[in-house]
């Protein structure tokens, strides 16, 4: 597949407004995820221990110190602190 660059074609515009409408799938997978937030604290944040301490080793332990400050992030906006 080539790819053309046509400089008469038209241009795209601005995306359209979408500001406040719901998602569907996506307003329902954060609504669980907030329900098991605040239902199962204590398992989310073994969760995100989880998940960091298994990207470290996928990493070879190179973006430890990122990892670390993403997981802290995470965990400060779901009230999770340590």
């Amino acid at each position: 597949m080539w790819l053309v660059w046509q400089p008469d074609a038209a241009p795209l515009g601005p995306p359209p407004d979408t500001e406040g409408e719901p998602v569907g799938f996506l307003d329902d997978a954060l609504d669980k995820a907030k329900d098991a937030v605040h239902e199962h604290p204590d398992k989310v944040a073994e969760a995100l221990d989880r998940a960091a301490d298994f990207a470290d080793g996928k990493t070879g332990g190179k973006y430890g110190d990122q990892i670390d400050k993403g997981k802290d992030k995470a965990k400060e906006a779901l009230g999770l602190e340590e």
